[in-house]
Order: structure tokens, then C-alpha cells, then sequence
């Protein structure tokens, strides 16, 4: 069935097919990590950089030459590799999109890749979602020359992986999505995957993920990375859907779960929100739910209170919101709609859609919730601004221990201001 999905999409052999049980997600963090492998020994072999003659010390000059990875991602895109690059050691550089519909153009692909390489960034990864968050397709014409310009870079950037995520090309669409991966020149470094779903909302309830790998070799690698982290891939997959699709989700039902606690979830934290604006006496926050996020929802800050407090950015308010709060989010690449944003969590995996699990998440939710509006509330009180955690931001990571006491500070600050009593933020995760 995994081939017969894949084959109704792009031009596919068998022997070209691996199975991933779970999400599309743990896939794309393997392909990258592939990617970054690549980059890092080439790197080591010397390949990125030019030793010259008279410098005897060649650690510290090929420290000097270094250049870091990156991965190429289109904003507004679900499968734009999220924190990945950045825990993989490398950046995610954005190709800017325009429009309601995230519309992005070879002219703004080809901006980010510049911008990559005059700031001596490597692109390891190129991460192009078809179709994009909110459904728009690339036809013909516009795809052609975003191919074109593909082609070019991988010609400079031969061992760079295009990853293709058809998130939307499951069991349920009928129509072809033009692809790039029915290009050759690109096929020999593209991974295409999609989803296995019919009736659930994500791939991340236990059902597979097909996966066309055009390139032998790093079709091989996947196999062996699969393969060591306890995964199990095999061209011959009917018996792998029945064991992993059917059974895991056969037990699961059977245990009293249903995917209906996904939409509980995101209408409790509606109401949540909801009751937090009429607290706050104006409605600073408010919710975008897609079930094609699956386990993620997003959060959306008014942009005219955030820009009086020099906020710059979905970024920027990320940085700080994680600093202050604990909170783990990221930025809003896949909402479908501009300006300050964030993305979270709200649910724990499959426990989530048992009723114990939704019970557990309520609190999650509350919690969650709770300190986005103390966040918003210590802002409009001066208790803290953006501009206070500038140079630690701006530090991107590095010397951590030097801010440690200011940042220990600035939270317990913050759980004072929430009446919380320990000593410690414990992160929500």
C-alpha cells in the first residue's frame, strides 16, 4: 500500500522504498542528521577549507576556516525542520514567502541561499513541503524554474539532501501534487516522504511513514540510521503495515482511546484563552488550530502591543518567552499567517488521546497558558522587557554559564510575579 501511495504521486521503483513506523518528523530529524554527518567529516577531512603553507597550528586554522551548516527551509511551511538544524550544531535559514498562502518564489529561494553563503554558511539541506501549510500547489511553470535553481546549487552543493515532505499526499487525496522529486537531477539527493493517514488527523498516531529515497547511498544510510535507533525498514512493507499500522492502533482503540481527545484538546485551550483575554481586558492572545499540525497548536500575540514592547520578531519572542518562562516553543513557520506567533505543544504522544491522557494534558494546557498570561501581564507591568535579555540572546548559546545568574534571576523574578514559591523553573516539555 506504501508503494502503491507513493507511486500514484512520483516516479518510483520499488527498490527505492523504505518504511518508517511513526511520524514523517523522526524522518526528516534522521535525513538531516545524515546531512550534518556528511558536512561535519567532510570538515574534518580538510574539504571546506584551504590550509595555507606557513601555518603550522591546522586545528586552530581550520577553526579559524570553518563553516557552519545550515538548512534551507520555505517560512510557512510545517516541515521546516524546526529546532533540528539548530540541534544538530548548524542555523535554519528562511526563503521568504509572501501572500496569505505562504507563496514563495525561486527569486526568494535563491535569496536565502545567497544569504547563506555570504554569511559562510554550507547548506547541507534543502526542506520543500508540497504542498504548503495551507494547501497552495505549485504549478508547472513556477516549480520548473525552482527546479532550475535547484539544480544550480546542487551542482555547487553536490552532497546537499532535498527533502520533499508530501505531508498532504496520503491515503485521502486523489490528485497529483507536482513534485520536485520528478526531476532526475534532483531525485539522485532527494528523500520524499508522506503520510499513511486516513481519517487521523496525523502521522504521529502511530501509523507509518512511506519514504522514496532516489540516491543508493544515502537510501543506505537511512537503513542503518533506521535500523540502530530501533526503527524497522523493508522494501516488502504489506506485513509491515498490518504489524505497525493495524495492531498498534487496533490496541490503542481497543484501550479506550480515540483521536476525538486531539479536538478536546484544542478546544479546551480555546476556551482557556479565551477566559485569559477577558482577564486580562483585551484580547492580546488568541488561538490557531489546524489538525494537520497534529500535537502542535499555535498561539498568536496581538502585534501591536508586542511591537510597543520592542519586539522584533516570532523569533525574538520565542527567545525571550523560553528564557523567562521555561516554556519550550519555537517560531509559527507553519500558521498561515503572519506576524508574532508562537508554537507549542499541547499534548504527551499517543497518551494524549486516552482520556487519562487528556485529563493529564488539561493541566499541561493550564499550566502552559498560565504563564503566557503572567508573561503578557509582567510586560505591560515593566517587570521585564525584551530589550533586558539582548546580549544574552545575541550570545546565540555561547558562554551560557556567564548569564547563568542573570537568567536564574530573571525567572525567579518572573515566579515571584506568578506567586509560584520554588526556587526554580521547572521547564514544561
Amino acid at each position: 500500500m506504501a508503494y502503491q501511495v507513493l507511486q500514484r504521486q512520483i516516479p518510483v521503483e520499488i527498490d527505492d522504498v523504505l518504511v518508517l513506523p511513526g511520524s514523517s518528523m523522526i524522518a526528516i530529524y534522521y535525513v538531516l542528521s545524515i546531512a550534518f554527518q556528511n558536512h561535519y567529516q567532510k570538515f574534518h577531512d580538510g574539504i571546506f577549507c584551504s590550509i595555507p603553507d606557513q601555518v603550522n597550528d591546522t586545528q586552530n586554522q581550520k577553526k579559524l576556516l570553518y563553516k557552519k551548516p545550515c538548512v534551507i527551509g520555505v517560512e510557512g511551511s510545517f516541515k521546516c525542520g524546526g529546532s533540528f538544524p539548530y540541534l544538530l550544531g548548524g542555523e535554519l535559514v528562511y526563503a521568504q514567502s509572501s501572500g496569505d498562502k505562504f507563496t514563495v518564489t525561486a527569486s526568494s529561494i535563491k535569496e536565502a541561499f545567497d544569504s547563506a553563503q555570504k554569511s559562510d554558511r554550507v547548506p547541507v539541506a534543502f526542506i520543500w513541503e508540497e504542498p504548503t501549510a495551507l494547501g497552495f500547489i505549485l504549478r508547472n511553470e513556477a516549480l520548473a524554474e525552482i527546479a532550475e535553481l535547484i539544480k544550480e546549487y546542487l551542482a555547487k552543493y553536490p552532497d546537499m539532501v532535498i527533502l520533499i515532505d508530501a505531508y498532504n499526499g496520503g491515503l485521502f487525496r486523489e490528485d497529483k501534487i507536482p513534485s520536485l522529486y520528478e526531476y532526475p537531477e534532483i531525485r539522485k539527493n532527494a528523500i520524499y516522504t508522506t503520510s499513511m493517514r486516513n481519517k487521523i488527523p496525523a502521522t504521529n498516531w502511530g501509523l507509518i511513514t512511506p519514504i522514496a529515497c532516489g540516491n543508493q547511498t544515502l537510501k543506505q544510510k537511512l537503513s542503518i540510521f533506521f535500523g540502530s535507533n530501533s526503527f524497522y525498514t523493508v522494501s516488502q512493507f504489506s506485513q509491515l503495515e498490518t504489524l505497525v499500522a493495524s495492531n498498534i492502533m487496533e490496541k490503542f482503540l481497543n484501550q479506550g482511546g480515540s483521536v476525538e481527545y486531539q479536538f478536546e484538546n484544542f478546544d479546551y485551550a480555546t476556551r482557556k484563552i479565551a477566559q485569559i483575554n477577558q482577564e486580562l481586558g483585551a484580547e492580546l492572545i488568541s488561538p490557531y488550530a489546524n489538525p494537520e499540525a497534529g500535537i502542535n497548536y499555535f498561539i498568536q500575540f496581538d502585534d501591536s502591543f508586542l511591537s510597543e514592547k520592542s519586539c522584533r520578531d516570532a523569533q525574538h519572542l520565542c527567545q525571550t518567552l523560553s528564557l523567562i518562562t521555561g516554556l519550550h516553543c519555537s517560531i509559527p513557520s507553519a500558521m498561515g499567517i503572519p506576524g508574532f506567533g508562537v508554537r507549542i505543544n499541547l499534548m504527551r504522544g499517543q497518551q494524549a488521546l486516552t482520556e487519562e491522557g487528556f485529563k493529564n494534558s488539561q493541566e499541561y494546557i493550564d499550566e502552559v497558558l498560565n504563564r503566557l498570561k503572567y508573561f503578557l501581564l509582567a510586560l505591560e507591568k515593566g517587570i521585564f522587557s525584551f530589550k533586558d535579555f539582548e546580549e544574552i540572546i545575541a550570545s546565540e548559546g555561547k558562554e551560557l554559564e556567564k548569564f547563568a545568574e542573570r537568567i536564574i534571576s530573571a525567572q525567579n523574578k518572573f515566579l515571584g510575579f506568578m506567586g509560584v514559591k520554588d526556587s526554580k523553573l521547572v521547564s514544561v516539555q
